[in-house]
């Protein structure tokens, strides 16, 4: 399957950072990059080849950690290459890729051997790929050089010498077959052993003092791993600390290198947790799991957390 013999039959894509460039349940339509200039060019690219694709009779299948309403919104615009009529099947869920996948497959009543998976996530990859070794799992490169590689990759798995009038009504056809999928709620593939294989470091810091900058920007702008969606002005976080409060941030390392800042948590003077975010960009690490029980292990642990459930924050209230 890796030599790209041409005998691929559905692309199944991940679409934060894949599709387009940022994440649609924290940047919003309009922080989102698709057009063909600027960070949104690899990703015009890639919607490019999958609309010729497409057109040439392969099946596309999104499949994405997200609530419905919140992933379809870029395609409600219009402003795409690729509309949502362009898919055979659209899965938006918080539930295991490979359990999505393995469905679908069922559904098309195709062997798992004929999916392309691609996904710019090596931990959603690596979910797959450990569940369904059959199928062909590709990495979304992170920068322009790897573009051009990936398209002559998927090019040769999805290579037709012919295409028929068939070929170009198949979307429509299996669209009909598969109207009313729903995402299948199969827990997936245990993913802790290529988690320690990351050789991941969390640094947990005191920003009680000092320079929250990045910390205040999490808060501000993250809304799926959001404890209850509250917006805070660098001025009331200062408050907050000001009157006895603490605010702690953490930043995570592995084998890749550095993702940053990724955390930031806020506990009053009476010890409740009133604010804890962290980026889209490290779900699926279990970093909450490390983080929450070091929280009661301080001189001052918390009593209780101040949750409210908002239209994006699923992952949240999954983890509680």
């Amino acid at each position: 399957r890796t030599s790209g013999d041409g005998t691929a039959k559905v692309l199944v894509t991940d679409l934060d950072e894949t599709m387009w460039s940022g994440i649609v349940g924290d940047d919003g339509a309009d922080g989102i990059a698709y057009r063909a200039e600027g960070r949104g060019f690899r990703h015009f690219l890639y919607q490019t080849l999958l609309r010729r694709l497409k057109d040439e009779g392969v099946l596309l299948a999104a499949v994405t950690k997200n609530d419905p309403e919140v992933a379809l919104v870029p395609f409600q615009q219009g402003e795409m290459v690729l509309q949502r009529a362009d898919f055979v099947a659209f899965l938006a869920s918080w539930n295991a890729k490979s359990s999505q996948i393995q469905s679908l497959a069922q559904q098309l009543n195709l062997g798992l051997d004929a999916f392309v998976f691609v996904d710019d996530n090596p931990v959603e990859l690596a979910e797959v790929a450990r569940e369904l070794p059959a199928v062909h799992a590709v990495q979304f490169p992170d920068s322009e050089r790897g573009i051009a590689e990936l398209l002559h990759h998927l090019t040769a798995m999805f290579r037709r010498t012919q295409v028929t009038a068939e070929d170009r009504e198949r979307t429509a056809l299996y669209q009909r077959r598969l109207e009313g999928l729903v995402p299948s709620d199969a827990a997936g593939a245990d993913i802790a052993a290529f988690l320690r294989e990351l050789d991941m470091s969390l640094t947990i810091v005191d920003r009680s003092t000092g320079d929250r900058t990045r910390a205040v920007q999490l808060l501000n702008k993250t809304n799926q791993f959001n404890l209850n969606g509250i917006r805070l002005t660098d001025q009331e976080v200062g408050e907050i600390l000001a009157d006895g409060g603490s605010l702690f941030t953490a930043t995570l390392a592995d084998r890749t290198g550095s993702h940053g800042g990724i955390l930031a948590a806020i506990l009053d003077r009476e010890g409740v947790l009133t604010s804890m975010v962290m980026s889209s960009r490290v779900f699926q690490r279990r970093l909450e799991y490390a983080f929450v029980p070091w929280l009661p292990a301080q001189g001052r642990p918390p009593k209780r957390a101040r949750y409210v459930a908002t239209e994006r924050n699923t992952p949240t209230r999954r983890f509680l």
